[in-house]
């Protein structure tokens, strides 16, 4: 079997664990494909579930970074932010 992540290979070990891993990964059941209609389900779109991620991968472990540190990080959030909305606003 292939991890598409970072593509290695497993060796799967046995009907059983092959069949557990169809009906969890099934595209079908994971709802990337549109029960409606039979194609993609734009509400399983990558670029939503990589957003997501990214913001948790931001904000895990904020509960060991010091406050120091944590001022630091809403202070580069918040001038992102406003960055963004005077782009907007000039155009």
């Amino acid at each position: 079997m292939f991890d598409g992540d970072v593509l290695n290979i497993l060796n799967p070990i046995n009907q059983t664990f092959i069949r557990m891993c169809w009906q969890k990964f099934n595209p079908r059941n994971t709802m990337y494909i549109s029960r409606n209609d039979g194609y993609f389900n734009s509400d399983m779109s990558m670029q939503k579930d990589t957003l997501i991620n990214a913001n948790g991968l931001a904000r895990i472990g904020n509960n060991s970074y010091s406050q120091m540190e944590l001022t630091s990080i809403q202070n580069a959030f918040d001038a992102k932010k406003a960055a963004i909305e005077t782009f907007y606003s000039s155009n």
